[in-house]
C-alpha cells in the first residue's frame, strides 16, 4: 500500500508541475492555452505514443483509440494527470481502525 501511495503523490506531482508550466506559460503569454496531455506526451517520447496509437488501433479496437483515447490525450495535462493521481492515492490511503470501547 506504501508503493501504491507513493505512486500516487508522484501523479499528483506531475499535475501539479503540468499545472505550473499552464500558468507560467500564460503569464509570459499573457494568455491562456492549455498543454493538452497528448502534447505533452508528444514533446517526451513521441515514438510511444505512436507506438500505443498502432497497437490499440490494431490489436484491440480501434473505437476505443478514435471515441475515448484521443479525447483523453485532448484534455489539460493537470487533469488528466491529477484525476489518477488523487485517486490512486486516496484509495492507497492509511486507514484507521476504530477502536471498541474507551481504552
Amino acid at each position: 500500500m506504501r508503493l501504491c501511495r507513493i505512486i500516487g503523490w508522484i501523479i499528483i506531482l506531475l499535475a501539479i508541475a503540468a499545472a505550473g508550466h499552464e500558468i507560467i506559460a500564460a503569464v509570459e503569454a499573457k494568455s491562456y492555452h492549455f498543454k493538452a496531455f497528448g502534447e505533452l506526451w508528444y514533446m517526451i517520447d513521441r515514438a510511444s505514443l505512436n507506438v500505443f496509437q498502432a497497437a490499440i488501433q490494431r490489436h484491440v479496437w480501434p473505437f476505443l483509440w478514435d471515441g475515448v483515447i484521443a479525447h483523453i490525450l485532448l484534455m489539460p495535462a493537470w487533469l488528466v494527470l491529477g484525476v489518477p493521481g488523487i485517486l490512486i492515492a486516496w484509495l492507497c490511503r492509511r486507514r484507521t481502525t476504530k477502536r471498541e470501547g474507551w481504552a
